[in-house]
């Protein structure tokens, strides 16, 4: 909303210039503040369709196709503002100007071949057939050629026929037909959703009926059961259920004196030992999974879920460090792979004596460690980083071969939001702000501000 206002004061703006005082950059910066917008809207639609797709697969060619008319009925206004700036500066015609036109002009027809591909859909509804009907003669068949007119006087010089407003006037009412394809094909969508699942809540209640009675069946057949069944029954069910959730509690041994029911007991004793062993399995794999195998930090989907944590906890601003070994390939190609473990493995060990218990560490690439601080701002953060530059600058790295190494390393700092988006963000700045360390000779801490890595 903060942009769309700005881009309208900006179009008020030239608007309330006498006509022979407009000239064409500002008509086109004006346009352009305005694309400006719905770009930074599409990318959040663009989010939303695939969290859309994620949750329901059938969803992926609706979605795909409404897109493809939201486009449509994009690219048709952006086309008039393509040749706005030359109707409201007359004689304002130049070789960019005509050449965005027809890459729109472009875009809308490969956007309109797309859309055919599914013309069976749009024939299945009596109304959408009509929008298809209208959109295609009017806008198509009427508006495109008429743009195409404009651009072909335009380059040969000849005056425009109407003015911005009159053009507008004529333009305008055939972009209604895209709008009313666009609308109606999202509504019909909807609707058949709606439809499915209207249905499926229908199925779901005849089967939770038959559930519901199955049980009270299965609980008129248990009191009839006799007691030394039933008995038995429960406690192995208990039993069963202990294991299977995992849950502590006192080991039941249990003895009975049918033979049938003594081996359903012994059966239990040997899935709880199998359990025991699946549980020591299980926490091993979690370990394995959470952690780099050679560092013993985390890993990036580890990482990730702890960002996760942190968000799910409140928090809503983080400072990351991201540092990378300074010439890592040439320990590897000159001192062997063996040689660059060993430098990664005590780089590990040195970030882990410097931070806190609270600060998680992950090895983020080959030789690139991230470090999310618990707390803190950027100041604290540079400092941190600081340190560890020191600290590692002066470390020692005792190779297998007793080899003495000194490793050096290069640091980008940033702070920003944990959110999904701003986390990305927060990481690519202080990805940029590292690499801006090595450019400017490695060994050093850059801190991002303001989208760019700063000394």
């Amino acid at each position: 909303r903060r942009r769309l206002q700005t881009a309208r004061a900006a179009v008020d703006r030239v608007a309330a210039l006498p006509r022979g005082e407009r000239s064409a950059e500002e008509v086109e910066h004006a346009i352009n503040n305005m694309f400006a917008v719905y770009d930074r809207l599409q990318a959040l639609t663009s989010v939303q369709i695939s969290d859309l797709v994620a949750a329901d697969r059938e969803a992926a060619i609706p979605a795909m196709q409404g897109q493809i008319l939201i486009d449509l009925r994009e690219h048709g206004g952006r086309l008039a503002s393509n040749v706005m700036a030359p109707l409201a500066v007359p004689g304002a015609w130049r070789e960019p100007q005509v050449r965005a036109a027809q890459q729109t002009e472009g875009r809308l027809l490969e956007l309109w071949r797309l859309a055919a591909s599914h013309e069976s859909v749009f024939r299945s509804e009596p109304a959408l057939s009509l929008h298809w009907d209208m959109a295609r003669r009017q806008f198509f068949g009427q508006s495109l050629p008429m743009v195409e007119k404009l651009i072909d006087d335009g380059r040969r010089g000849v005056p425009p026929p109407w003015t911005a407003a009159e053009f507008t006037a004529r333009y305008v009412p055939t972009l209604q037909s895209l709008e009313a394809l666009r609308d109606g094909y999202l509504g019909v969508s909807i609707a058949r959703f709606e439809h499915t699942r209207n249905k499926e809540a229908v199925r779901l209640a005849v089967l939770a009926a038959t559930v519901l009675g199955t049980v009270l069946l299965l609980a008129l057949a248990l009191r009839i059961a006799h007691v030394q069944i039933l008995r038995p029954l429960l406690q192995a069910q208990a039993q069963v259920i202990q294991i299977a959730s995992d849950t502590p509690g006192a080991e039941q041994h249990a003895t009975h004196p049918m033979a049938e029911m003594q081996r359903l007991f012994d059966a239990i004793e040997v899935l709880r030992a199998k359990s025991h062993q699946r549980s020591a399995l299980t926490r091993e794999l979690r370990e394995l999974a959470d952690t780099d195998q050679l560092t013993g930090l985390l890993n990036r989907r580890s990482l990730e879920e702890r960002v996760r944590q942190r968000r799910a906890e409140g928090s809503t601003q983080a400072v990351v460090i991201l540092l990378d070994v300074d010439h890592f390939k040439a320990i590897n190609d000159g001192q062997g792979h063996a040689a660059g473990d060993d430098v990664l493995v005590q780089v590990a060990q040195l970030l882990r004596s410097h931070l806190r218990r609270n600060d998680s560490i992950a090895r983020y690439g080959g030789e690139e460690f991230l470090v999310l601080l618990a707390d803190g701002d950027l100041a604290s953060g540079r400092r941190l980083a600081e340190s560890l530059r020191v600290a590692l600058r002066a470390q020692d790295i005792v190779l297998g071969s007793r080899d003495i190494l000194r490793v050096t390393a290069s640091f980008g700092v940033a702070q920003g939001a944990l959110d999904p988006i701003g986390w990305h963000a927060l990481v690519r700045a202080a990805d940029a702000a590292m690499y801006e360390a090595k450019a400017l000779g490695r060994d050093r801490v850059q801190v991002a501000t303001a989208g760019r890595a700063a000394r």
